[in-house]
């Protein structure tokens, strides 16, 4: 099974760069290349961040998260 085979499991691709979310990931504090990205591809998905729960166990991730709107487990 590949990758792109795991069952409950999305790919986000945008077919755009994503440089207006990482500003508002960046405007909420550091977070490290990859939590950015991640961040970025969730506002991608969610650009009000008032649908989707962000989950992640990185406790500085969970405050950029919290502090740009995002409902954190």
């Amino acid at each position: 099974m590949g990758a792109a085979d795991v069952p409950g499991v999305d790919w986000i691709s945008p077919a755009r760069r994503l440089t207006p979310e990482l500003v508002r990931v960046m405007s909420g504090g550091y977070v490290r290349g990859a939590d950015a990205w991640h961040l970025a591809c969730a506002l991608f998905l969610d650009p009000d961040a008032n649908e989707l729960v962000f989950l992640t166990l990185d406790r500085r991730q969970r405050d950029v998260a919290k502090s740009i709107g995002f409902t954190v487990a």
